[in-house]
């Protein structure tokens, strides 16, 4: 099965680490780079790899993981720290991105 997620609004505001603690940039190069930081980057990687795990849709709003196995065994453990998929989607919650179970996207 597939799994679609929307982007929240991502403002400095609520910009949050790994462990959910409010990021605080530091001076100089030792700026945190955020979960949203991260997941951008992976799915801008896996979807130059022409891979079909996980991607953007073409709006760009949104992304869909088509396969949840080979995400967490190959993908996960390339960008996070954790390599279970719940604990991703846990994250994914906690930084406001929801699930889309219907409509056009599906």
């Amino acid at each position: 099965s597939r799994t679609i997620a929307s982007i929240p609004d991502l403002t400095p505001s609520n910009s949050q680490d790994d462990a959910g603690k409010e990021v605080v940039p530091a001076d100089g190069d030792d700026v945190p780079i955020t979960f949203p930081q991260r997941l951008i980057g992976m799915l801008e990687a896996e979807t130059e790899s022409g891979e079909e795990i996980i991607t953007w849709l073409p709006h760009g709003k949104a992304f869909i993981i088509y396969q949840k196995k080979r995400f967490a065994s190959e993908v996960l453990v390339h960008h996070f720290k954790q390599s279970k998929f719940t604990s991703f989607t846990r994250k994914l919650n906690r930084w406001g991105f929801t699930r889309i179970a219907t409509g056009p996207d599906t």
